[in-house]
């Protein structure tokens, strides 16, 4: 299989250690996601695997490949960057022949695929006519033009409004499953990166620190930041007393944990279940504010010291001073470092 493969990457600016033994793989036929804050390294980990950064330390692989050194020309991979960088003096259909190789079906090879991206109608028009939505369709249409080995993107509709956004990453996602090449994908964006991707890296400080599908990093992150990436989170500090936690929202049995240890005890809003009428285990609590989010609600309770952020469906939504029960169905714990 032609994967992507970054073996132990390194890589410093100015003696500043930007990448410290990166290491990831960008399976054929699948999307993968970079995942992390603005400065961490990403974009510079992406630009090393184009060439379009000298590697210094580490090796680059397709496949068993090595294209270490290889030029950027002769790598064969399609780029697509948050900005278009269309060529302004062409047209949208001479943007995507350009990236075909020499064939007598050029003009027809690249009408289908502005078609495959819905801007057929606009073959005719220059960059400067199309939207940032219908400039960033162009972009990927010239980018799988040329039949690339793998395809990279970095933070390709982040310049988007919220609501194209999704629709146009939607549209990619089975455009680029469909060339069934290795995708590896830069975002900041935890939620494309789970409408994205089959396999999310997340970096932070220049290394990988959690990485798995978007259910296993959502379930069972790695630790406290990366769980807060996926979400907001309830933190509840508290300390290990015969393999239980005692709460002001109830007792937890935590495992691994010996006496005396600080932990956090983590909770996702949708973790916790809510109700007009008692049932099991359940507490009972004022509701102190709510908050609309369209297709859902945010409940804010206030248990002691401890104010909980709930989220809930619209079915039935509590109001400001009502009394609610509730149960927490799910958690995460941490230490309190």
């Amino acid at each position: 299989m032609n994967d992507l493969i970054l073996e132990n990457i390194s890589h410093s600016y100015d003696n500043e250690m930007v990448i410290k033994e990166f290491s990831l793989r960008a399976k054929s036929g699948g999307i993968t996601c970079l995942l992390g804050p603005s400065g961490c390294g990403k974009s510079t980990a992406l630009r090393i695997a184009a060439g379009l950064e000298n590697i210094q330390n580490g090796k680059i692989f397709i496949g068993n490949k090595n294209i270490s050194k290889t030029p950027v020309e002769d790598r064969n991979i399609g780029l697509v960057f948050q900005n278009s960088s269309l060529f302004p003096h062409l047209t949208a259909l001479k943007n995507v022949a350009f990236g075909i190789k020499k064939s007598a079906n050029k003009q027809k090879l690249a009408q289908n695929f502005l078609k495959q991206v819905r801007m057929e109608d606009f073959k005719d028009s220059y960059p400067s006519m199309l939207s940032g939505g219908q400039q960033q369709r162009v972009a990927l249409a010239r980018a799988l033009a040329h039949k690339p080995r793998i395809m990279l993107l970095d933070e390709p509709f982040a310049n988007l409004d919220m609501t194209l956004r999704k629709t146009i990453r939607e549209e990619a996602l089975f455009l680029l499953k469909s060339a069934n090449i290795p995708v590896l994908m830069v975002t900041h964006d935890p939620d494309e990166a789970l409408q994205m991707a089959d396999k999310i890296y997340v970096m932070q400080s220049g290394q990988i620190i959690d990485e798995g599908t978007p259910v296993e990093l959502y379930k069972n992150p790695a630790n406290e930041f990366v769980a807060g990436f996926f979400g907001d989170l309830n933190v509840i500090h508290g300390t290990v007393k015969k393999g239980m936690i005692q709460t002001a929202i109830g007792e937890f049995s935590v495992k691994n944990f010996a006496d005396s240890s600080r932990i956090k005890l983590v909770i996702r809003p949708e973790f916790i279940k809510v109700s007009d009428t008692q049932f099991k285990n359940s507490i009972k609590d004022r509701v102190e504010n709510v908050r609309f989010l369209g297709s859902t609600t945010v409940v804010y309770l206030l248990v002691g010291d401890v104010r909980l952020k709930i989220k809930v469906m619209n079915q039935k939504t509590p109001k400001t001073g009502d009394k609610i029960y509730f149960k927490v169905s799910d958690f995460l714990i941490f230490p309190d470092e």
